[in-house]
């Protein structure tokens, strides 16, 4: 079998009928050729170790139609992050329920977006977001999923980005809040990751009237307010280089 990863609707489409399907899943598992994933989504076995053959990026491209690999696991996937975690971001637009398979948890997000996902050149069927979408998709979400000081490590490990694909996926979610912290912190790298300045002013004119906090509630420590942005900020702001301590305010 050419997949490494598949589901019963897969093998339906080979053999043509469900009764059949069933059988051959069923006497593949017997003889520890698949392994259930999940209810009607497989993974082939190495023949020789027993273990399972797809990754986890892989999985998470097949649990539905839409699904693909997002957030911190796609800055894991282009070896943006170092740190590998036990969490499988993985963002459809149809639902499912978080599952957990060979130790790892794999994390339903919805997604709005119709584009912004790509094949990933390494491997032709893992499916991931674009870096602007992930970066977009950190920015929006970090708070919940990566945590201030390793977005800002990510970013550090961007080279540049695409200032038009930014401004579409920033428009698909339509947000202030998201707009104000995209802004202050695509403004903070606007030379770094060549950050145009129809972009910087996009993100200004979305920002409305409201006053909010960066990392998302009011921090325990002393705070400093851009008025540019409307943003609180803790001044411990803050994160490690190999160059020593960068503040970010």
């Amino acid at each position: 079998m050419k997949l490494q990863v598949f589901s019963k609707k897969d093998i339906i489409e080979l053999v043509g009928k469900v009764s059949t399907a069933d059988s051959l899943i069923k006497s593949y598992q017997k003889s520890n050729y698949i392994k259930s994933i999940k209810k009607n989504l497989y993974a082939c076995l190495d023949l020789v170790t027993g273990a399972s053959i797809p990754n986890k990026y892989k999985i998470a491209s097949k649990i539905t139609d839409s699904s693909h690999v997002s957030h911190q696991s796609a800055f894991e996937c282009y070896g943006i992050i170092n740190q590998v975690s036990n969490v499988v971001f993985v963002a459809s637009k149809t639902v499912f329920r978080d599952f957990e398979f060979e130790g790892l948890m794999y994390k339903f997000i919805r997604t709005k977006a119709e584009d912004g996902v790509e094949t990933y050149e390494r491997c032709h069927d893992i499916r991931v977001t674009d870096m602007e979408n992930t970066i977009v998709d950190m920015i929006k979400d970090f708070d919940k999923i990566l945590g201030f000081e390793e977005l800002i490590h990510s970013l550090d490990m961007v080279v540049k980005v695409d200032s038009a694909k930014i401004a579409k996926y920033l428009s698909i979610y339509g947000s202030q809040i998201v707009y104000q912290k995209a802004g202050y912190l695509l403004e903070y790298y606007k030379e770094d990751l060549k950050v145009s300045d129809e972009l910087v002013n996009l993100c200004m004119s979305k920002i409305g009237k409201s006053t909010r906090y960066l990392l998302g509630q009011k921090p325990p420590c002393a705070t400093e307010y851009s008025a540019k942005w409307r943003l609180v900020v803790s001044k411990n702001v803050r994160y490690f280089t190999d160059s020593g301590l960068r503040v970010l305010v």
